[in-house]
């Protein structure tokens, strides 16, 4: 008789941490879109006045920068990453939908094939053109961003926190190859952010006489980093308020495997991805709670205010 391990079917496949921290990482970013905590950025039109704000500044202008994975002079990218690729969400007013970009002038629609297409990279906010284009050409685009990053602890093998990504008048953001906006954008953690470390800390309780199926509970850490103190409390008090909250979990590998996940690999909506409602509909994983919260202040100092928010998730494993 051959003995197998219980709990899993093949080496590489998401366990019980790789599925809660994308659960926790899915709801959050949901429950953020879902208060509003996103900004829209159009292009204006007409003459510029001044005072006019915040459209005043060149935020809907993207910029040349250099990628390695792609031909030199295709990908232009925004100030801020993380593009909002929701649509339907369920707040008082909706994120933009990319339509198209304008270059030089001229629209160019989302649905444009050949040589003058581009694909759009949500997570790293880029515009990327089938075919390079002139260095100086003027490219803009509607969009929006998400206020709140989240990040994985392990998801880059470099990460470098940027400051000030929100203040596009910065002359250095239209300069090539200056200062920190000639990281990978996949590399900058834009604030204010919130990081999760899943962490190696497990309690398993029986959860009936006579069978292994158990409670299962782990510890995660939410480590919130922001340039002000408004978005360290803001932050903070959402997720306290989180607090004995019930969620569905999402089966990552059934998702995966149906090709239902929202984005594909190089960041462009998924023909086929399905919402984040119809995710924890048709691929619940779980049920998980946010079973204790306890928090404490980092040694904080100006540019980056920080706190830790350390959350035991029960998982009910029947």
């Amino acid at each position: 008789m051959t003995i197998k391990f219980h709990g899993v079917q093949g080496y590489g496949d998401p366990l019980f941490s790789d599925l809660l921290e994308t659960s926790v990482h899915m709801f959050l970013q949901n429950g953020f879109l879902c208060t509003g905590a996103f900004t829209n950025v159009l292009v204006p039109t007409g003459q510029f006045v001044a005072g006019e704000g915040f459209h005043s500044l060149p935020s809907y202008k993207l910029r040349l920068t250099r990628d390695p994975r792609y031909v030199a002079g295709s990908v232009w990218e925004s100030a801020r990453a993380d593009w909002v690729w929701e649509s339907g969400i369920d707040y008082s007013y909706q994120p933009i939908q990319i339509s198209g970009v304008y270059l030089n002038g001229n629209f160019i629609p989302k649905e444009t094939v050949g040589p003058t297409g581009f694909k759009i990279n949500y997570p790293e906010g880029k515009i990327v053109f089938n075919t390079a284009i002139p260095a100086n050409s003027e490219v803009k685009c509607e969009y929006s961003y998400r206020n709140v990053r989240l990040a994985t602890a392990d998801s880059h093998w470099f990460q470098t926190v940027q400051f000030d990504s929100f203040r596009v008048d910065d002359n250095q953001f239209l300069t090539k190859g200056s200062g920190m906006w000639d990281i990978l954008s996949l590399n900058r953690i834009q604030l204010p952010a919130v990081v999760l470390e899943t962490l190696p800390a497990v309690v398993m309780k029986g959860y009936e006489l006579g069978a292994i199926n158990r409670v299962h509970k782990q510890d995660m850490f939410l480590h919130v980093l922001a340039e002000i103190p408004w978005d360290r409390k803001q932050i903070h008090d959402i997720i306290l308020n989180q607090w004995e909250k019930r969620f569905w979990g999402v089966d990552k590998k059934k998702l995966l495997a149906d090709k239902k996940y929202p984005l594909l690999f190089d960041g462009q909506l998924s023909p086929s991805g399905i919402s984040y409602e119809q995710i924890t509909t048709d691929y619940q994983w779980k049920l998980i709670s946010f079973d204790k919260i306890r928090s404490q202040e980092q040694l904080s100092a100006p540019p980056m205010y920080r706190s830790s928010i350390r959350v035991t998730f029960s998982i009910d494993s029947l």
